[in-house]
């Protein structure tokens, strides 16, 4: 959105009815000496169209009861271009923050927000959903989670597109994929380094091990040497072999190997 355009449009302020509500909305303290004071109500909300924008400010009490007309933060929506930005008037700058990263003022109750019913059904219409009197902020936030979610996959469908056009021209999977993976695959992009944990392997194999204290826990290798023993199946993985999914997962695979932990490995 033109900030430009937004900036010179009316600047939304308190209807008289608000003020009403604001003088009517006696703060509550409570008996304890760390509560703080709340106002039953606190935060009063105005909506406006104009210009296909939709324009939500923020009131509250505090301020309106001490004479101030204007709202603390205005937030300007853009339907048609699904997307929102926001105007906040204590330091004066634009931002892109949603509406819980916002700082109000103490006091306010954000769930409890007051709005007017012309207000209401334009807050509904644009957020497409039939929300509550009460329910008002927490729409508009949900709302504002999804813009950014929609905006994220437009974003990286822009990387995942050129990876499509790769991988539509392979049509199937190809012939011994599993066993090419589980003899070649495996084998050149993982390595066993040290650990501090002791071997889980059974005594006939521990001898494959630098000391018994070693273990060997398989990480993706940065090079792709072969290591020189082969995998050995542990008594917990003997029943699960490493398939192709569990190969590209970041984390360690579950199976279990044993080679010797001082094997040298060159960068290429």
């Amino acid at each position: 959105m033109e900030k430009q355009k937004l900036k010179k449009m009316k600047i939304l302020e308190a209807t008289d009815e608000m003020v009403q509500v604001a003088e009517n909305d006696v703060p509550i303290i409570g008996n304890m000496p760390y509560e703080k004071m709340t106002y039953p109500v606190g935060m009063l909300i105005r909506a406006e169209e104009e210009e296909n924008i939709v324009k939500i400010g923020f009131f509250f009490t505090e301020i309106l009861a001490a004479g101030g007309r204007r709202p603390l933060y205005t937030l300007f929506i853009d339907k048609k271009k699904d997307c929102f930005i926001g105007y906040d008037y204590r330091l004066k700058s634009w931002t892109n923050k949603m509406l819980d990263k916002i700082e109000y003022p103490n006091g306010g109750k954000k769930h409890h927000a007051w709005c007017d019913l012309k207000s209401l059904e334009i807050i509904r219409k644009t957020v497409e959903e039939n929300c509550k009197e009460n329910e008002i902020y927490d729409s508009i936030w949900e709302f504002e989670e999804q813009v950014r979610r929609r905006t994220r996959i437009q974003k990286n469908r822009k990387i995942t597109r050129e990876w499509d056009k790769v991988m539509n021209c392979v049509k199937e999977t190809p012939k011994d994929w599993d066993k090419w993976m589980k003899k070649v695959g495996i084998t050149e992009n993982y390595t066993c380094p040290k650990a501090t944990r002791p071997c889980r392997t059974s005594t006939s194999r521990q001898k494959k091990c630098v000391s018994v204290t070693t273990a060997c826990a398989c990480t993706p290798s940065p090079t792709r040497r072969i290591c020189q023993e082969r995998w050995l199946p542990t008594s917990a993985t003997r029943n699960s072999p490493p398939t192709a999914r569990t190969v590209a997962s970041p984390s360690p695979p579950p199976w279990g190997c044993c080679f010797p932990a001082t094997t040298s490995i060159t960068s290429m």
